[in-house]
């Protein structure tokens, strides 16, 4: 019989070269809300503008949900109704390492879908940007994905925002 002090150091032990040897989320910043709730994972990359033109890529490995909703949030909290109206278009897409397209949305919050930019907000004040051709993409089949966004058409009416491209899924 082994002593109870001796099992349960070797299970620590074990957890722990089990949690080191775990393959680890690389290409951002990864937060773990812990909570049964969605998302329970987020994962953030570098702001990019808004309200000016340009063409931003991320590249991303091992995100810990198979699937995932790309998402530009929104860390100002800015009024949910300014956002609604504005023509500005975004391109949203992710590519696996072949260059196959996983997933892909183009739009303006005040178009109409299937070409919507959906406004994410709470209270008011707007979340995030999302738009259904990207939601629920699978990630879990790429080595590495690259998450591609382009702005263009800026519409005069748009606030200076920063907004900063997301990952969000959940426990599998």
């Amino acid at each position: 019989m082994v002593p109870r002090s001796s099992a349960t150091a070797a299970t620590v032990l074990v957890a722990l070269v089990v949690a080191c040897e775990a393959p680890r989320f690389e290409g951002g910043e990864l937060r773990n809300v812990g909570l049964p709730l969605y998302p329970r994972f987020v994962a953030t990359f570098g702001p990019l503008p808004l309200d000016q033109p340009g063409e931003f890529s991320f590249i991303f490995r091992r995100f810990p949900s198979a699937h995932a909703g790309v998402v530009l949030e929104t860390p100002s909290r800015p009024d949910a109704q300014a956002l609604e109206i504005l023509t500005t278009r975004v391109e949203l897409s992710v590519t696996d390492q072949a260059g196959a397209v996983r997933c892909s949305g183009t739009g303006s919050p005040a178009s109409d879908e299937p070409y919507r930019l959906v406004v994410w907000s709470n209270s008011g004040e707007a979340r995030g940007l999302w738009h259904s051709g990207c939601s629920g993409v699978d990630v879990s089949l790429c080595e590495p994905c690259t998450l591609h966004v382009k702005v263009s058409g800026i519409d005069p009416r748009a606030p200076t925002l920063a907004v900063v491209p997301a990952l969000h899924g959940r426990k599998e």
